[in-house]
């Protein structure tokens, strides 16, 4: 028997004594890419690595940051559709909650791109394959791209906002009236009709809309038929400033939280200028016939607005929207007295 204390010898076993003095070095197995580098589709949403809004970048250990849109953003027709042209494109971004950055990824990619959010400080460039548009936070936004080739019908649009917290949420989804030939059916909202038979047509921002329609949020909105008009209770006066009558306007009191508006004057806006209360001037974006911003808050002072025309105003009606607390609308519709 062996001494006490020390083990048997083995016997018949598949260890034996190396013939070298120490064992050779396993080599280091490569680790796996991780999730936002690997080339898959990790979380199966159809975005793979940096094309996916769960990616932070290549390190990032997941593709599942993102959340999805509220249902009010759905609701409101937030998507993205195609227009006259193969390579242009237009997003809307409709009560969508509050974002500071937008990301467009669209096949084949963005050759450039431009935003309007009703307010200044706004930028939308290429970046990459993506466009992309940074600013202080709005909840509502229209975009405008140009593509480096015809639209990819097949693959799906990302647009990924990202909100002042830190989280991002995404649309995802088709785009809409994609055609390889160019689309030929525009939305209501762009299509330069009267679909609701009010005598007004399409949204402001929408290609040869002098006449714009409260009813519509954006050009990708598919109904002109939103708005209401202000109750007696919402005071609305819309007139000129001036004796001269090339300062056309509005203002409106005891109409609730307000979070925007947009004026459309009896003439081509050269300036545009609004102000709460006895408060400072402030600009507003112009748009041919109108003039109108996004509210960095709920407003409830008395609004007024001022537009500079190009000529004296004319007998073309006058209309003010107002995009209320809940974003629903308001607006009253008028001419100049002797018109």
């Amino acid at each position: 028997a062996p001494p006490a204390g020390q083990p048997a010898p083995a016997t018949g076993g598949r260890i034996s004594t190396p013939a070298r003095a120490t064992p050779t070095p396993t080599p280091t197995p490569t680790p796996p890419a991780k999730p936002c580098a690997n080339g898959a589709d990790d979380d199966n949403d159809g975005q793979t690595d940096l094309e996916d809004p769960g990616c932070a970048d290549g390190n990032d250990a997941s593709e599942t940051g993102e959340v999805p849109v509220g249902q009010e953003c759905v609701e409101n027709h937030s998507g993205i559709g195609m227009g006259d042209s193969t390579t242009g494109l237009g997003a809307g971004i409709n009560r969508c909650g509050l974002f500071t950055k937008v990301r467009i990824d669209a096949a084949p990619g963005v050759q450039s791109c431009e935003i309007f959010t009703g307010g200044t400080g706004w930028t939308c460039g290429p970046s990459g394959k993506y466009g992309v548009a940074t600013g202080p936070a709005v909840e509502i936004a229209d975009v405008n791209l140009t593509l480096t080739g015809p639209a990819d019908c097949n693959r799906k649009v990302t647009i990924a906002l990202y909100r002042p917290n830190g989280e991002v949420a995404e649309l995802y989804g088709p785009i809409a009236r994609c055609k390889t030939g160019g689309g030929t059916e525009k939305a209501a909202c762009e299509n330069g009709k009267d679909d609701d038979g009010d005598g007004m047509i399409d949204d402001h921002f929408a290609d040869g809309a002098l006449d714009p329609d409260p009813g519509c949020t954006s050009t990708t909105d598919t109904s002109e038929s939103s708005e209401t008009p202000a109750p007696a209770s919402c005071k609305i006066e819309l007139g000129v400033w001036n004796e001269d009558g090339d300062i056309a306007g509005a203002t409106a009191e005891g109409c609730g939280g307000l979070r925007g508006f947009w004026y459309h004057a009896p003439g081509t806006v050269t300036e545009c200028g609004h102000k709460f209360g006895a408060g400072a001037l402030l600009d507003c974006q112009k748009v041919r016939e109108t003039g109108g911003t996004m509210f960095d808050g709920l407003v409830f002072d008395k609004l007024s607005v001022y537009t500079a025309l190009d000529k004296v105003a004319d007998c073309r009606p006058m209309t003010l929207t107002l995009i209320r607390e809940d974003f629903s609308v308001w607006f009253k519709r008028a001419r100049l007295e002797g018109c």
